[in-house]
Parts: C-alpha cells; structure tokens; sequence
C-alpha cells in the first residue's frame, strides 16, 4: 500500500505544479496585453500631438487598428473568465439550494417530533403532578418518576438545542446563498458590459479600417492631395463658427415652412458636390442631431443600408427619401476633421425626391455668408429656436 500512496502523492503533486503552471503562464499572458495595450495608448498620445502628414496619418491609423485589436481582445478574455467564474458560481447556488433545502426539511422534522415530545412530556407532568401520591407504591416509585421526568427534560433540551443550531445554520446558508445570487447577476451584467464594449470595438474597428481605405483612395497617397482636404475641411468649420451671432434675421418661421434649397455653395473652397450639411448646436456645442430629429428610415451611403435614425420629435430638413452621406461622429473621413477631435459635427444628407430645405422646428430664421477658403463663398442658414438650441443648414444656393 505504501508505494501506491506514494504514487498517488507523486500524481497528485504533478497535477498541482500543472495547474500553477497553467495559472502563471495565463497571468503572464494578462499582464503582456495590459503592456502592450499601455504601449499603444503611448503612442497614440505620441502621434496625436505631431503635426500631421499623410505618413504620421497612416501610421496613426494603423496604431489605433492594432490598439482596438487589443481591447477587443481583452475584452474577449474577461468575457471567458467571467463565464468561468459565473459557471462555478452558478454551480455553488445549485448545491447551497440542495442543501438549504434538506435543511428546511430537517428543520420541519425536528419542530414536529419537538412539539410531539413537548405535548407528551406536558401531560405526563400533569399526571404525576396528579396521581404522585395517590398512584404511587412507594417513595422510590416517586423517585423513579422524577428521573424519569428529568432525563425526558434532558433530552427535550438537547432536541432544543440542536434544533436552534439548525436553525441557526439554515438562517445563515440563507444568508450566504443570497450573497452568492447577488454575485451571479452581478457577474451576468458584467458579462454583458463586456459584450457591449467588445461590440462597441469590433465597431470602432471597422470604423477605423474604413477611414484608412477612405484615407488612402482620396489621397492617393499624394501629400499635397491630403493637405488640401484638410484644408477644406477647416474651412467649412471657420466659416460656421464665423457665421454664429452675426446672421441677418429673416422671419419667425414654422416647422415644415420651406427655408432654403440644396446648393454647392462653398464649392471649390469647402465643398465637393451639392449636399447639406445639417448641424445642431446647443450652447454653441455640437450636438449629435439624432438625438433631436424623429425616427425616419434613411439609407446610409457609407454603409450601404437603410438605417433607423432618431430619437427626438423634431421634422428632418429633407423630404424622403434621404440618403445619408455621412454620418455624425466618427466617420471614414473622420481624419479630415482635427479639429473637432475626428467628429464630424453633423449630418451630410441630399434627396432623390426634392431640393426643398425645411425647417425641423420653429424658431427664428437667420442667414449669412461667409468666405469659406480663399476664393469661395458658402451660404449659411440657421435657425435659433425657443430653447436657444441652434440649427445650421450649410451650402444652401
């Protein structure tokens, strides 16, 4: 027997070094992604601070693809560990039911033959309290009866006992057991935030890879192609904020009252073809215009898909059906737009089915034109409404 105990030692001693093995080399593998990310965010802060150039561009993007790459992931790894983590706790509240449950029933077992003895035990009291003298034959009957009663008393008191240490055990597996279902949906939300943040990467992503296809298809990898661009870009956005306050009022108009017609106006200093570009500025701010303009089923040129847009109750500037050519936020041009951090500020829309620019909700109608690069000139209406939100309608004729 000796050499097989020892032989199950030496296994079970290789399996421990196994599993510590497996848990260094999982944590060694954390920490290098926690650095490597780190490394990236570096050079991000690095790279965002130089002075732009198409080069510095491209090797922005590329650092912020393989970043994403790495919070997808990280993000990918917690998810596992998670789940890990909620399968065996979910396996822990499985056991402590049974068990909780066994206790309950022993509980209810041990109340039933406690009230038994006690109602026994009460009436043989009265009996002996009763018919002690009458019924006995003698002083040690009496006495016989009193130990009698005593070790009954005894041993009620011992029942007692342990049927307040279950009680006091079931109570406390109670307790426990809730604290452990606190931990599993706790960990379910976690595991879900992680879901969504992996998801919001994945987006990110795709986000970024498009930029630099965009990036690289208008540039075509010319330097002086890639300036011009921006250049345009900060020219739209100069003439915008030079247009805020200074616009002469035309009327109170209504919402849906016609106000303007697409146009090219901006063109070649700010503007590529015939479009608007409607934004809306709350405190001067721009603000994300879905979050004003009802929902509408738009088709989305960078995606190629129509789209569900809005989540507020104001009219689109647009008759149907508006095509979308860029979206607000992060875009694929989002590299044009350093100025307001990679954001485009609002949307670019036109429609198959009428010019006609429409005002989204009542207010005061303002216009104006301002230069917009060296040569043109870009027309600029804008509305200030109740609330003092502002919306603009860019390169209207």
């Amino acid at each position: 027997m000796r050499p097989l105990h020892f032989f199950s030692c030496f296994l079970l001693l290789i399996f421990s070094s196994f599993l510590l093995f497996r848990h260094t080399v999982l944590f060694a593998q954390e920490s290098d992604l926690q650095d490597k990310i780190r490394e990236y965010e570096q050079k991000l802060r690095e790279l965002s601070a130089e002075a732009k150039s198409l080069t510095g561009e491209i090797t922005y993007l590329d650092i912020r693809i393989g970043y994403v790459e790495l919070k997808i992931r990280d993000a990918e790894n917690k998810i596992v560990q998670k789940e890990k983590e909620l399968n065996v706790l979910s396996k822990d509240v499985e056991n402590m039911e049974n068990r909780i449950y066994r206790v309950s029933e022993a509980l209810s077992e041990q109340e039933r033959i406690l009230e038994e003895r006690v109602r026994v035990r009460y009436k043989s009291e009265r009996a002996l309290s009763l018919n002690l003298f009458i019924d006995s034959q003698g002083l040690s009957d009496v006495i016989n009866r009193l130990k009698y009663l005593r070790v009954a008393q005894e041993q009620d008191n011992k029942l007692l006992a342990e049927f307040k240490e279950t009680k006091r055990n079931f109570t406390s597996q109670k307790v426990i057991l809730e604290d452990k279902k606190s931990k599993v949906e706790a960990l379910k939300k976690s595991i879900e935030q992680e879901k969504r943040t992996a998801q919001e990467y994945r987006g990110e992503l795709e986000v970024s890879k498009g930029e630099k296809e965009k990036l690289l298809a208008d540039t075509k990898n010319d330097e002086a192609t890639y300036q011009e661009l921006l250049r345009k870009a900060l020219a739209e956005f100069a003439a915008l904020d030079a247009a805020v306050g200074k616009g002469l009022l035309s009327g109170h108009v209504k919402k849906g009252d016609a106000i303007a017609v697409v146009g090219n106006s901006g063109y070649p200093g700010c503007s590529t073809g015939a479009h608007l570009h409607f934004e809306i500025r709350e405190n001067n701010q721009w603000v994300d215009p879905s979050d004003y303009l009802e929902s509408k089923t738009v088709y989305d040129a960078t995606a190629d898909e129509y789209r569900e847009i809005g989540d507020g109750d104001w009219a689109w500037p647009l008759s149907d059906t508006i095509i979308l050519t860029q979206d607000y936020g992060k875009t694929p041009y989002s590299w044009r737009y350093k100025y307001s951090g990679g954001i485009h500020t609002g949307f670019d829309m036109v429609s198959n089915a009428s010019s006609v620019v429409r005002a989204p909700e009542d207010g005061d109608l303002y216009s104006t034109r301002e230069s917009c690069g060296s040569s043109s000139m870009i027309n600029i209406k804008y509305i200030v409404h109740d609330d003092e939100t502002v919306s603009y309608f860019l390169h209207v004729q």
